[in-house]
């Protein structure tokens, strides 16, 4: 009944948008008890049924049960998640497993643990979903071997068409790792293969008339490290299981210090898996729709720069939240081009003392109540169903803008980082992206890399920092794109003769003179780039608070747009203007669908509550 192609699911031979909810039996005993009057299989079976009912079909769940070593082999026996998966199969959903638990450590190892930099090991607790050093070979060992004889185990099960790479992997956040011999060791064979010799990790940021070159190097191969162990773990499964296509949830944002801290790389996530998958618990108004966006448009650029799709594998839907946040956020995923999205989680987690987060998340409470947010989620639900094969057939329309993404910038501007404060390549990223989409443009996002290739048609580039921040490497990069007819600009921030100047924009290749005897030339606002450059977008609203994105498909195009009000006023009478041909204009909504009129290339349109999606047909 189902497959999964390219990180489309498709539903009979036809392409769908894929609608999830997470059902995890945890780690935690307290997660899933069994209740006084049912037992803990009937209770998963009427959840599953209540699921499908409503519209999800596609389960996402953890492979929890007994994963041991017998006779150097590795026995699996998780007879919960199979009745799960067999229950989902009978309602008609497909099932994706999160392979790994938490850490494998199947050979009794005891000196595993990440070392902080005072060679204490790592504070465990709930959240720290990996603890071990990624270099440690027993570890990496038994991460294989169970990784393998998991993905064999449910290979073969009905409707099962993915696998998740570990859970929200990064390093942890409560200090700085890994200083494990394994890790330290490592570090040196990084180092020789890069050219740069020997040379110990530092354990503290520069000070300040210290380079901040091995805090950058020490930071990039970190991320390399994360990297190339899920990686690794995504070809374990793959060898085991061809089929099943693969992916991981990163749960930082880009615009989070933790980028660095924790070691999350979207663009080798994409160069690597099936999927580029995150985590999304955010919200989608006001200032704070920007870094969502941001977070949105990142994952779907590091998918397409490889041919690739974009899911989002845990969105927000804790017992609490007000009803439109829902519809709101799956708005906003729609326009960014995301072709999986997974509610955490259907039934809150069980009260009780050892339950991390008791009841926070959940269509309906523990108790089987719904909570506030049920009927208006599981309209959205079935928003996306009904008009579920245009949202999947249809990509990203691309404005041929881009911003650009360095770790080597994010690295540098870390070294500098006060501890408990906002890193100012974060900080300017996410406001350069903000005046990108303020105008209209709804940007990609690369590294200096991609743009040789160029497979999404980028044309005009923003670089969020001074062109000093950028290795060497992206600066060559930069100068070939132009050469190519690409134009780049980046940040000038100085401290002129009349004071700070930030957020002016200078162009790549023109030359920098004495500003203060000689240049006698401003830098540029966002908007003067756009005229200079004479680049318009792909559509306007008379209303600031109407922000989207569009898809395209055969014969139409998808104006998917959000309510971003923060004060939850609706959207009156805005205009919207379409700088391209089309002959007829529908507005879908939870609510409705009505045919609208167009004065030339511009519609208006009806009341605006969360948000809408403007069908126009060519």
């Amino acid at each position: 009944m189902y497959e999964l192609k390219n990180g489309i699911l498709h539903q009979n031979g036809k392409l769908i948008i894929a609608m999830g909810q997470s059902y995890y039996p945890s780690f935690h005993k307290a997660k899933y008890p069994l209740p006084e009057h049912m037992d803990r299989v009937a209770l998963m079976k009427e959840d599953i049924r209540w699921m499908r009912e409503v519209g999800f079909q596609f389960l996402r769940v953890a492979a929890i049960g007994d994963v041991r070593l017998e006779d150097d082999e590795v026995k699996v026996n998780t007879p919960f998640v199979d009745e799960m998966i067999r229950e989902a199969n009978a309602q008609g959903m497909a099932v994706s497993v999160r392979l790994q638990g938490y850490v494998m450590n199947l050979r009794g190892h005891s000196d595993y643990i990440m070392l902080n930099n005072k060679n204490e090991e790592m504070e465990k607790n709930w959240s720290a979903f990996m603890h071990s050093s990624l270099f440690h070979k027993g570890i990496i060992k038994d991460n294989h071997d169970s990784t393998q004889a998991l993905a064999r185990h449910f290979a073969d099960m009905p409707g099962v068409v993915s696998y998740q790479i570990y859970n929200e992997p990064h390093y942890p956040y409560n200090g700085i790792f890994d200083y494990h011999p394994a890790t330290l060791a490592a570090y040196q064979e990084w180092r020789k293969k890069h050219g740069l010799k020997p040379e110990v990790p530092p354990r503290s940021r520069p000070k300040d008339a210290e380079s901040p070159e091995p805090w950058i190097q020490w930071r990039l191969f970190s991320m390399q490290a994360m990297s190339g162990f899920l990686n690794n773990s995504a070809d374990a499964a793959k060898d085991a299981a061809p089929k099943q296509e693969t992916y991981t949830c990163m749960t930082s944002s880009p615009v989070r210090n933790i980028v660095m801290e924790a070691g999350i790389d979207y663009f080798d996530n994409g160069d690597h898996m099936d999927i580029v998958g995150i985590t999304s618990y955010s919200q989608l108004e006001g200032a704070t729709y920007y870094h969502s966006a941001y977070q949105y448009a990142m994952c779907e650029s590091a998918a397409a720069l490889n041919g690739k799709h974009a899911w989002t594998i845990e969105i927000d839907a804790r017992t609490h939240m007000p009803p439109r946040k829902g519809p709101e956020e799956v708005y906003a995923l729609l326009a960014a081009g995301h072709k999986g999205i997974v509610f955490y989680e259907w039934r809150g987690d069980y009260p009780d003392k050892e339950t991390p987060l008791p009841d926070n998340c959940g269509f309906i409470f523990n108790n089987g109540s719904k909570t506030k947010h049920y009927k208006r989620s599981v309209q959205t639900v079935q928003f996306v169903n009904q008009y579920s094969t245009l949202f999947a057939a249809a990509e990203k329309k691309r404005d041929g803008v881009a911003m650009l993404f360095s770790k080597y910038a994010a690295a540098y501007a870390d070294a500098y980082l006060i501890p408990g404060k906002l890193s100012i390549y974060s900080l300017q990223a996410a406001q350069v992206y903000r005046e990108l989409r303020q105008a209209g443009f709804a940007p990609d996002i690369v590294e200096a890399r991609h743009l040789k290739k160029n497979v999404l048609g980028v044309k005009l580039v923003f670089v969020p920092c001074r062109r000093e921040w950028l290795d060497e490497s992206e600066a060559i990069q930069l100068d070939a794109f132009e050469k190519q007819g690409g134009m780049v600009y980046y940040l000038q921030q100085e401290n002129g003769m009349c004071g700070p100047t930030t957020f002016g924009w200078w162009r790549w290749n023109k030359e920098r003179l004495d500003n203060t005897t000689l240049e006698f030339r401003a830098t540029l606002e966002t908007a003067d780039v756009f005229e200079v450059c004479e680049y318009m977008p792909l559509m306007t609203t008379s209303n600031r608070h109407l922000k989207g994105g569009m898809l395209e498909g055969d014969d139409y195009s998808l104006l998917i747009l959000n309510n971003t009000d923060p004060a939850h006023r609706d959207v009156r009478n805005a205009e919207v203007t379409v700088y391209q041909p089309f002959s007829k204009a529908i507005w879908m909504t939870l609510d409705e669908e009505t045919e609208l009129e167009a004065n030339g290339n511009s519609i208006v349109l009806p009341v605006v509550k969360e948000g809408g999606v403007l069908l126009l047909k060519r």
